[in-house]
């Protein structure tokens, strides 16, 4: 009787040791990385980059977003899509989505990188991911009413995928108000589109601005989500814009000095400053990021 007890014990033990290593790869994360490309010269359409490694596959994956800031629409062949399987794979897949995207942005004179005014990482704890409050421009003094940023998170019915999850299913609506102000909607979904698969929650990840040359600003707002994938739960990016034509300031000629500094509207050497030209007269320009190799390294970490 001891002994077939004893034996129970040890196929317990074993069964529960099996199903966690089968339940491992299901606990998996998938966590994309994000890259601002900027604003075309006017602020009329945006574009960033995401990329990493999927669960599942292990193949690297980079994506070009191109969006029309006054409609939130893609422009017309984005988004650029790439992959790649082998040594440097998430390097190779970047590159590669850099080619294929680079006419394009070209085109659209993808080169004022703006100011970011927010960043809410994925490792930040201490911040609402929900709710983001800005100042405009750079002013100890405060000058003026600060914006908000924030996403309400609604459950919308999915049929497609009660296979791929019991969560609930979220869209979201995206509000803005000056402090003080009333809101206005900016977005609200009423169905999730096939391309965000199957989110479960939302946050905003940043808050880019961009100074439109006759007056008021442009926002870009990268969203982040959380959906669940056949692998385990995958974290992406989404944008959308909006123009304020309101309640702005035009900024000092002195200003022009600190872009470079603080990754605003660039200009790339002292006889275009003399001359008043800036990149935007030359059109997109690939860039070499120094980051690219410590960030496949890191990206090959997230997978589990």
């Amino acid at each position: 009787m001891g002994k077939n007890i004893s034996r129970i014990g040890r196929l317990l033990v074993f069964l529960s040791t099996l199903w966690f290593i089968m339940a491992t790869p299901l606990l998996a994360e998938d966590i994309a990385h994000r890259r601002i490309i900027g604003f075309s010269p006017d602020g009329t359409y945006f574009a960033f980059e995401q990329s990493g490694i999927e669960n599942g596959s292990g193949r690297a994956y980079a994506h070009i977003f191109l969006i029309e800031t006054g409609r939130n629409k893609w422009v017309k062949g984005s988004p650029f899509r790439a992959t790649a399987r082998g040594a440097g794979k998430l390097r190779a897949a970047r590159r590669k989505v850099r080619r294929d995207a680079r006419k394009t942005l070209a085109r659209y004179r993808i080169n004022r990188k703006g100011v970011v005014l927010a960043s809410n990482p994925i490792t930040e704890l201490n911040a609402d991911s929900h709710k983001v409050t800005v100042h405009t421009r750079r002013s100890i003094r405060k000058l003026d009413e600060p914006l908000v940023f924030s996403i309400e998170e609604v459950r919308i019915r999915t049929p497609r995928c009660r296979r791929v999850t019991s969560k609930r299913i979220k869209g979201m609506v995206i509000r803005v108000r000056r402090k003080g102000g009333r809101r206005q909607v900016l977005h609200e979904d009423k169905r999730i589109p096939k391309s965000r698969g199957c989110p479960t929650s939302y946050g905003i990840e940043d808050v880019i601005r961009l100074k439109k040359r006759g007056g008021g600003a442009v926002y870009a707002v990268i969203y982040s989500f959380i959906r669940a994938g056949a692998d385990g739960q995958e974290r992406r990016f989404i944008a959308g814009g909006w123009h304020d034509d309101g309640g702005d300031y035009q900024e000092p000629e002195h200003y022009r000095d600190l872009y470079d500094y603080y990754g605003g509207p660039e200009y790339s050497n002292q006889n275009d400053r003399d001359q008043g030209r800036g990149r935007s007269d030359r059109g997109y320009n690939e860039e070499r990021y120094d980051d690219d190799r410590g960030q496949d390294r890191n990206q090959e970490r997230y997978r589990r």
